[in-house]
């Protein structure tokens, strides 16, 4: 699995470890010591996160210390921006944390298998499905012609379970892709 900051990169490596690269001027790229068995990572601008086979996420750069985030219930899968940390727990339901601990309300998902931070945060369905965003009554945004979902990069660019790779809803002619990672000015396959 890949992450691309806005101009750092992070990767994991099949023993499950984390390595990263790029401009480390906030701490970006120091990965903690000792952070073994990651499943997800995740970056944004000048920070970077990480989470565990067993539910802990940890995060570190934009100029703060390295830390474990204290979350109510085991994480399956995580994404950040310049706001903080989103979080899927086990149990679906959504979390917004950053320096002073949660912030974001809870909200079911239902379904949500992955995601893909921007704004408003875009929503993998177990269907390939995409949602993004609540109207103001509270029913998801469904991206229409989005089908067949496998990942998301950048809130642009979309792997097919069939292994395609779309840009929004336009086919790039590009198919054997595995996994998508994409960050300020650059896409990586």
């Amino acid at each position: 699995a890949l992450a691309i900051g806005s101009s750092h990169a992070l990767a994991i490596r099949a023993n499950g470890t984390v390595v990263a690269w790029g401009d480390n001027s906030f701490g970006q790229c120091n990965v903690p010591e000792g952070l073994v068995d990651v499943v997800v990572v995740a970056a944004f601008a000048q920070g970077s996160c990480a989470l565990t086979a067993d539910g802990r996420v940890f995060a570190w750069g934009n100029a703060a210390p390295i830390r474990e985030l204290k979350l109510d219930a085991p994480v399956v899968d995580v994404a950040c921006d310049n706001g903080g940390i989103s979080a899927i727990q086990a149990d679906g339901s959504e979390l917004r944390a950053n320096d002073s601990g949660i912030t974001g309300s809870s909200r079911e998902l239902q379904n949500t298998i992955a995601w893909a931070e921007d704004n408003p945060s875009l929503h993998i369905q177990a269907d390939g499905s995409v949602f993004y965003g609540y109207d103001y009554s509270n029913s998801p945004w469904v991206c229409e012609g989005l089908t067949e979902v496998a990942a998301l990069a950048d809130g642009q660019f979309v792997l097919r379970r069939d292994g395609t790779l779309r840009w929004g809803t336009d086919d790039l002619g590009i198919g054997n892709v595995v996994a998508i990672a994409a960050g300020f000015k650059e896409l990586a396959l």
